[in-house]
């Protein structure tokens, strides 16, 4: 199966209507095509950011805000510690 196919499968295979979002969806499998591969593996930040909305979702705004004052708070002290005592750069901002 070649990957505009994989792409094809992926957007159907979505929990909704196929062809519901219209030209959104056409320019997601754009997006998807010029990407060239699919990320398999699941990393931290995809759980924060999936916790994150769920917390708003389900209406604990209040628990949504402390979560992202957290990350906010830890990725500032991260920066921190990689450009001005590690001195990686913006690379090191980066990642």
């Amino acid at each position: 199966m070649d990957f505009a196919a994989q792409v094809d499968e992926r957007l159907h295979n979505l929990a909704k209507p196929p062809g519901s979002l219209g030209l959104l969806e056409q320019q997601v499998r754009q997006v998807f095509l010029a990407w060239g591969s699919f990320q398999e593996e699941l990393r931290p930040r995809h759980i924060i950011f999936a916790a994150d909305n769920f917390l708003r979702i389900s209406g604990y705004i209040r628990g949504s805000m402390w979560l992202n004052l957290l990350m906010s708070s830890l990725s500032g002290g991260l920066e921190f510690l990689f450009l001005g005592v590690f001195g990686f750069g913006v690379w090191g901002a980066a990642f």
